[in-house]
C-alpha cells in the first residue's frame, strides 16, 4: 500500500501532554491582545491634530514604526495561541529592532530622525526600482543573476514603471525640507561605502549592534538579537538536537511550546519599553492613564509568568 504523504511523521510533530495546556496558551495571547490593544491607541495619539508637528513627515514615520511593532506583537499573539514558540523568535527579533528604532527616533533630533527614516526608505525602494530597469547600470547586474539563476523567476516590472517610481522618489527627496537629509545620507554613504542605516546619518550609530549600545539597550541585543540571528540566517539548526537525563540523543520536533511564557514576557517588555518612550516623547499626558492600564490588566499576570514554568515539555518522550 502506498504512503499517504498528506499524514505527518507524527515523530517530528510535537504534541503537548499536559490537560490544561489550551487554557495556559490561551491566557497568555490575551494577555498579549490587551498589549496590543493599548498599542493601536498609542498611534491613533500620536495622529492627533492638536500635537505640535512641525512636520507632517516626520510624526508619520513616528506613528508608522509604532504601527508597525504593534503588528508584530500581535503575531506573536496569534502564534503564542497556537503553543508555537520557535516562529516567536523570528518576530521578536524583529520587535527589538523596531524599538531600538523607536527609542532612536525619540531620542533627540526628533524632526531631523523622522526625516532621515523616510529618506533610508526611498533609498532603499529607489534601490529596487533601479534593479528592475534592464537600462540601468544596477537592471543589467540583477539581470545577469536572474539568467543564471537556479529557479527562473521574473520579478520584472516594466522599465518605464520602474523609471516612473525612481522619479516619484527622487521629485520627494529633492523638497526643501529633505535637502540636508539627504546631504547626510550621501555623506554618509560615502565614509560607510554601502547604503546607510537611517540612523546612521548625522554621525549616528553604524549598524545595530551601535544602536543598542548607544540607547543603553545592549542587553537586548546581546542576549537575543544576535542569538536569534543564527536562526534568521539558519545557521543554528544543530541546536536542534537534544539530550535526554541519560544523555541519549534526539531531535526536538516542529510546533513546540517551549519557554513559550519567556517569550511572552520578552514581547511584553520589549513592547512596555517602547510605549513608554513614544509617551514621554509625543504624549506626556498620558502617562498616568497608561500607568493605570498597566497596574490594572497586565502587572499581575506579567509578574506571574515571569517567575513561573506553566508548560511542561518533554521531547524526548516524543523520541521514543
Amino acid at each position: 500500500m502506498p504512503e499517504d504523504y498528506t499524514v505527518p511523521v507524527k515523530a517530528l510533530l510535537f504534541e503537548v501532554d499536559q490537560p490544561d495546556f489550551d487554557k495556559l496558551i490561551s491566557s497568555l495571547g490575551e494577555l498579549l491582545d490587551k498589549v496590543v490593544s493599548m498599542g493601536t491607541h498609542l498611534v491613533r495619539w500620536q495622529t492627533d491634530p492638536s500635537l505640535d508637528s512641525p512636520s507632517a513627515i516626520h510624526r508619520s514615520s513616528q506613528y508608522l514604526l509604532s504601527l508597525h511593532l504593534v503588528e508584530q506583537i500581535d503575531a506573536i499573539a496569534n502564534l503564542v495561541r497556537q503553543g508555537l514558540s520557535e516562529p516567536c523568535k523570528l518576530v521578536l527579533r524583529a520587535m527589538i529592532e523596531s524599538m531600538l528604532g523607536i527609542a532612536y527616533m525619540h531620542e533627540s533630533d526628533v524632526v531631523q530622525r523622522g526625516l532621515s527614516y523616510h529618506v533610508g526608505h526611498i533609498h532603499e525602494q529607489t534601490a529596487w526600482f533601479r534593479k528592475l530597469d534592464p537600462d540601468t547600470q544596477e537592471g543589467m547586474q540583477y539581470k545577469a543573476k536572474l539568467d543564471r539563476n537556479f529557479c527562473k523567476i521574473n520579478l520584472s516590472i516594466s522599465p518605464e514603471v520602474a523609471r516612473v517610481e525612481v522619479e516619484k522618489y527622487m521629485a520627494i527627496l529633492s523638497r526643501d525640507e529633505f535637502s540636508p537629509i539627504e546631504a547626510a545620507w550621501q555623506e554618509t554613504k560615502k565614509k560607510q561605502r554601502r547604503r546607510p542605516a537611517w540612523y546612521s546619518l548625522f554621525d549616528g550609530p553604524r549598524n545595530v549592534g551601535d544602536l543598542a549600545d548607544h540607547l543603553r539597550r545592549s542587553a537586548w541585543y546581546e542576549g537575543l538579537y544576535r542569538i536569534w540571528s543564527a536562526d534568521i540566517h539558519a545557521t543554528d539548526s544543530l541546536g536542534n538536537i537534544i539530550r535526554g537525563p541519560t544523555n541519549q540523543k534526539g531531535i526536538r520536533p516542529i510546533r513546540h511550546p517551549e519557554g513559550i511564557e519567556t517569550i511572552t514576557c520578552h514581547a511584553i517588555s520589549i513592547a512596555l519599553d517602547a510605549y513608554r518612550v513614544i509617551i514621554e516623547s509625543v504624549v506626556p499626558g498620558k502617562r498616568d492613564e497608561f500607568l493605570r492600564w498597566y497596574v490594572e490588566h497586565i502587572q499581575k499576570s506579567y509578574m506571574t509568568i515571569a517567575g513561573e514554568k506553566l508548560v511542561t515539555v518533554n521531547f524526548m518522550d516524543q523520541n521514543e
